[in-house]
């Protein structure tokens, strides 16, 4: 009896080991992202060289070397993007400066100014065109719209011009 005993003991000790290593493992912490990524790399050189892919490795070393090269050529061209606009708006800047500037020697006319002064000067050119029709025989009736043809009829009409005098169509 005392044999199967000793057998029956025999094959429950390999169970209490296994008991305690799965112990010690559960007690051991899980390992960092860096020992994962030593991990990988070596599981992942081990797969090449068994397979005998020294070609593929060379290919993706090429590879991972343009994809590096690339990535320091987008950052130098970030670089000189980002230079190069701060001297637009630098430049932008100036000639805001030069704006006000021509502004002010204008004696502070604004845009508004000068679109004044070309509506003023487009009724005179109106005025001119409307002269001219009356030369060559039609009349213009500007307050109907309508287009009167013959050469007897007059058109009366005045406009300030810009020094204070009158034009006046007959």
């Amino acid at each position: 009896m005392s044999s199967l005993f000793s057998v029956f003991t025999t094959s429950s000790t390999p169970a209490n080991n296994t008991a305690q290593t799965s112990h010690s493992q559960a007690s051991r912490s899980p390992p960092t992202p860096s020992q994962r990524t030593a991990e990988a790399r070596a599981a992942f050189d081990a797969s090449l060289a068994s397979t005998g892919a020294a070609a593929l490795d060379n290919e993706l070393h090429s590879r991972a070397k343009n994809i590096h090269d690339n990535a320091a050529h987008l950052d130098e061209q970030d670089r000189r993007v980002q230079k190069e606009t701060k001297t637009l708006h630098g430049e932008g800047d100036a000639l805001e400066k030069a704006l006000g500037k021509a502004e002010r020697a204008l004696g502070g006319e604004s845009a508004d100014g000068f679109e004044d002064e070309i509506r003023r000067i487009e009724a005179e050119l109106d005025l001119l065109d409307d002269v001219l029709d009356e030369v060559e025989g039609k009349r213009v009736d500007t307050d109907a719209g309508e287009l009167h043809e013959g050469g007897g009829k007059k058109a009366d009409r005045s406009e300030d011009s810009k020094d204070g005098g009158k034009v006046v169509v007959t």
